[in-house]
């Protein structure tokens, strides 16, 4: 390239952000409440396009800009980190830019594509991905761009990733299978305990465990809401307002309508944090099956089960007493990890219990029979008597029984002293301040740690009796 026309297109690059500048200077003093409706979407469309546009000459230039070492004459350690310091973007963003440009620069027909506003980053980041992981089709992928500019074109982006994987299995069938085989020593997944006793999990499956789990997840947390529906469907109307009465709801600052309190059904987890609740379900009925029905090996002689061993003083304390032992969680029956003594009387709640009797000397004399501290027959009339989960608003189904009065501390195991809770909320109760008192053959009465109360009464009788 000669002298005069890299000044020519110095000269091109200034003048049309120059351009650039002065119309967005414009658009940032624009009303967009004193726009004409018919329009706002045909405007929308426009925008999008020019942004699309701007994504590609960003990227064009920013592939010049590494190339061209102009970064390290003010002492940077590469281009990301000239954009850094002279921009408010974190690494991720700025990053972005640079593997946008690059990406663009390797396949080049998709770069004039975005710099003509055909497709979006999206795709081409879908590209550079799929190129990344299928290594040994990077040449066949770069003689295949007219084809994949028009698939690009045609689909959004996670359509687009899905016929271009398709693809490139199409073009090297064998390639693409030793990509794939190369792939699995990236695949892992880990459960370390914490020091809290918390367990972290992390890992990457392979594709079909990895859906698998989505779909057992998905499963569980759909049931825990059948489970609502149903149950919520045969207790019959409720006097709650009508959900058509949203209008009226008062709204966050994103527009989303905010429930008045008395709507307000307490749980307001997250998927994530449903998650759990769907985990533990999938583990409580996996570990339930015998190894003859296809479930879990026993270990340590038993099905996979939580194991923990307590102090009679820390049963028997109060909720947040000082100076009690900690629980500990067994592991291969060796205690193992120690657990908070609220998390403690909570697994004791609806457990088997075997006494252990320790000498001074911390060793052990002599050991009690296993028994429930719910035998069936009582759990069953629990269920029968209160069907779900009687915390205020939850239509969950049963999965423990608890204890009004703490069954360490004396509780009787009668009808009147014990209520029917599903795992979220026997936690809650037990381990983030919520108490329950009254009589649960007629109403319980709780009450939160903010002193929100709640009252709750079993189904009509005529409905289990």
């Amino acid at each position: 390239m000669s002298v005069a026309e890299v000044l020519n297109a110095d000269v091109v690059l200034a003048e049309s952000v120059a351009v650039l500048r002065a119309a967005t200077n414009a658009l940032a003093e624009l009303d967009a409440s004193e726009l004409s409706e018919a329009q706002l979407g045909d405007a929308l469309l426009d925008l999008l396009q020019v942004r699309r546009q701007v994504d590609g000459a960003l990227a064009a230039v920013g592939h010049r800009f590494v190339h061209s070492g102009a970064w390290a004459a003010d002492g940077a350690r590469d281009a990301t980190g000239w954009v850094r310091g002279r921009t408010q973007d974190g690494f991720g963003s700025a990053r972005r830019v640079f593997t946008t440009a690059g990406e663009c620069a390797v396949f080049d027909q998709m770069g004039a594509a975005l710099r003509r506003g055909e497709i979006s980053v999206k795709h081409v980041t879908v590209l550079g991905e799929v190129a990344r992981a299928f290594p040994r089709l990077q040449g066949h992928l770069k003689l295949a761009q007219p084809q994949i500019v028009t698939l690009a074109a045609e689909r959004e982006p996670a359509a687009f990733a899905r016929s271009l994987t398709a693809m490139c299995h199409r073009l090297d069938p064998i390639a693409a299978q030793e990509d794939t085989k190369a792939k699995e020593r990236d695949y892992y997944l880990r459960a370390s305990t914490l020091l809290d006793g918390a367990v972290r999990v992390d890992g990457m499956l392979p594709a079909d465990v990895g859906q698998l789990l989505i779909a057992s997840l998905e499963a569980a947390r759909r049931t825990v809401a059948q489970d609502n529906d149903a149950d919520a469907a045969k207790d019959g109307p409720t006097s709650d307002p009508d959900p058509a009465d949203r209008a009226t709801w008062e709204i966050d600052v994103f527009g989303t309508p905010i429930q008045p309190p008395e709507l307000d059904p307490i749980d307001h987890r997250l998927t994530g944090a449903r998650n759990i609740e769907a985990l533990h379900r999938i583990l409580t009925l996996a570990g339930a099956a015998t190894p003859a029905d296809g479930g879990l090996a026993s270990v340590a002689g038993t099905r996979p089960t939580i194991n923990v061993t307590v102090s009679v003083e820390t049963l028997t304390a109060a909720p947040g007493e000082a100076g009690v032992d900690c629980g500990w969680l067994d592991r291969f029956g060796v205690p193992h990890q120690p657990i908070t003594s609220d998390t403690a009387r909570r697994l004791a709640c609806d457990a088997t219990l075997r006494p252990l009797l320790i000498d001074t000397d911390g060793q052990l004399v002599a050991f009690g029979t296993a028994s429930r501290v719910i035998p069936p027959a009582m759990r069953a009339l629990v269920v029968r008597r209160d069907r779900h989960c009687r915390f205020a608003g939850c239509r969950a189904r049963i999965d423990e029984v608890h204890h009004l009065i703490y069954y360490s501390r004396g509780g009787p195991t009668r009808s009147d002293n014990l209520i029917g809770l599903c795992w979220h909320h026997h936690h809650l109760v037990h381990e983030a301040g919520w108490h329950l008192k009254g009589e649960p053959n007629h109403e319980v009465t709780g009450t939160g740690p903010d002193g929100r109360t709640w009252s709750s009464s079993p189904p009509a009788r005529s409905n289990y009796s």
